[in-house]
């Protein structure tokens, strides 16, 4: 019980920071144009960045979302035709340019067209936890590959590699946990909400 109170005010505090930083980032912004009018070069780079900060938030928000939805049950599972290499590819272009990255520091390797049966939303949110958990903990320069290879003719395996940080052993069976982070200094160095490997595994099992 009292690890279990040590993760949610952790989450709470990540959730708090996640929110109040770029609010406060956005409320400099519009306060500097509304007292100052910049020239328009300026302006517009005030609103790239407030652009920037709504992303963040709309990341945070969602990511509380998937965690809850993650969790329902009775739902009618989804088992639509989805070409797994388009939905890998377009998980991997999102990636390089969330996080400004070239083709080269996340690469797909597919070998041949590769369609599945499954929910292609919660595959996209599974694949998109993934790569994103490989790019922030990995030290520069990041290198990520993704392999695709059919097994057989029922089962089909996606390898997500990189060259991160890594997580110590003891660690290893707590990352699933839900408002779980390894390694304080891990919580400090990236942002995250402890939440993104509990929503992976949570769609794996159902």
């Amino acid at each position: 019980e009292m690890r279990s109170n040590q993760r949610q005010r952790a989450f709470l505090d990540a959730v708090t920071h996640e929110m109040k930083t770029p609010m406060a980032s956005f409320r400099l912004y519009l306060d500097t144009i509304k007292r100052h009018d910049p020239p328009a070069e300026q302006r517009r780079e005030f609103i790239d960045r407030m652009s920037a900060d709504l992303d963040r938030l709309d990341r945070t928000v969602a990511k509380v979302l998937d965690a809850a939805r993650a969790e329902e049950h009775g739902r009618n599972p989804i088992r639509e035709r989805v070409d797994l290499a388009e939905l890998l590819n377009s998980c991997v272009d999102e990636m390089r340019t969330r996080y400004r990255l070239s083709k080269e520091a996340v690469e797909l390797k597919v070998e041949r067209m590769t369609p599945v049966r499954g929910d292609s939303s919660e595959l996209e949110l599974i694949f998109n936890n993934l790569l994103e958990n490989a790019i922030k903990y990995s030290d520069e320069p990041v290198q990520v590959r993704v392999r695709v290879e059919t097994l057989r003719e029922d089962r089909v395996r996606v390898e997500i590699a990189d060259s991160g940080i890594g997580i110590p052993p003891r660690e290893l069976r707590k990352i699933f946990r839900r408002f779980y982070r390894a390694g304080r200094d891990m919580q400090r160095t990236a942002a995250g909400l402890g939440l993104g490997l509990f929503v992976v595994r949570s769609l794996v099992r159902k």
